[in-house]
């Protein structure tokens, strides 16, 4: 959990330009939140960030899995895709994909209302 919290803080710091992000604990991972919405996390050493049917062709072309866990013997998936491991050193390309994420989180919570 401690190596979730510091990729996650790497993240937020990485993606400080593109907007102020928040990590927050939960689940047993870190959540990353802007304006109070979730748009990715960090799970087990790994970045996921927010999908959508507008970004899944980005995610498809470098064979992003889903993020996916165990839950009382049943196989959860959330509608979140791993970020290709190239973009978290290059903040550029991370905040190329986290705006199509948070664009995914913008989408997903008007479709909620």
């Amino acid at each position: 959990m401690n190596s979730d919290l510091q990729l996650a803080q790497l993240v937020a710091d990485q993606l400080s330009e593109w907007a102020p992000v928040r990590p927050r604990r939960m689940f047993g991972g870190v959540g990353l939140f802007r304006e109070g919405r979730m748009f990715a996390l960090v799970y087990d050493g790994a970045l996921y960030l927010k999908c959508d049917a507008q970004n899944a062709p980005a995610f498809d072309a470098v064979q992003a899995p889903a993020f996916r866990y165990q839950r009382q013997g049943r196989t959860i998936a959330l509608s979140y895709r791993q970020a290709p491991e190239a973009a978290i050193d290059d903040a550029d390309d991370l905040c190329a994909w986290a705006d199509h994420a948070w664009r995914a989180a913008l989408s997903k919570s008007h479709d909620a209302h």
